[in-house]
């Protein structure tokens, strides 16, 4: 059983790695507008739970390779929403390779959300917050797809339902409204 769950949580982790890639990858369509990024990176990932959507369960499932660290008393005592997703990022950077790997490719995202914020053109809150919202959304379209509860005749439906979800979320985001 222990060899199932060491392989499990490998692929779990390597999928993440992909998962980082990935977004990497659709910040060079437009790499000095971050504000546009954003939303390549929302229909990457998208994307990528629809190109890969076994695997995309495996790392999102319920299925857990290690245990989620427990909340520290003072953290639970003072949470608010930024200790406890300051927590996360934390735990994601010194934890088990497969933890690490997720942080990593949130870390893309809160990143992008800085820069959006550096430039003056998305509000100014916590970006680990507003990344946290973005990834929910994102998120939750890819898991409306992959359980056919949106249904989908091609995948260039799933790209313009993607374009349609992040351009709604970006605009949200965003200083000023866009025509």
């Amino acid at each position: 059983m222990k060899e199932n769950d060491d392989l499990l949580a490998a692929v779990s982790e390597e999928g993440f790695r992909m998962l980082r890639q990935a977004l990497e990858a659709n910040l060079q369509q437009s790499p000095s507008d971050p504000l546009q990024q954003l939303q390549d990176i929302g229909i990457g990932y998208i994307q990528f739970a629809w190109e890969h959507p076994n695997l995309f369960r495996l790392m999102f499932g319920a299925y857990r390779t290690t245990l989620p660290p427990a909340i520290e008393p003072e953290e639970e005592l003072g949470a608010t929403l930024s200790t406890l997703i300051d927590g996360f990022t934390r735990r994601a950077e010194h934890g088990t390779p497969e933890l690490t790997a997720k942080g990593q490719a949130f870390m893309v995202l809160v990143n992008v959300v800085s820069r959006c914020q550096q430039q003056g053109v998305i509000r100014a809150d916590d970006p680990k917050q507003i990344a946290l919202a973005c990834w929910s959304i994102v998120h939750g379209l890819a898991m409306l797809l992959l359980d056919g509860q949106i249904l989908t005749p091609t995948s260039q439906f799933v790209g313009q339902l993607a374009t349609m979800a992040t351009k709604l979320l970006v605009e949200g985001l965003a200083v000023k409204v866009f025509p």
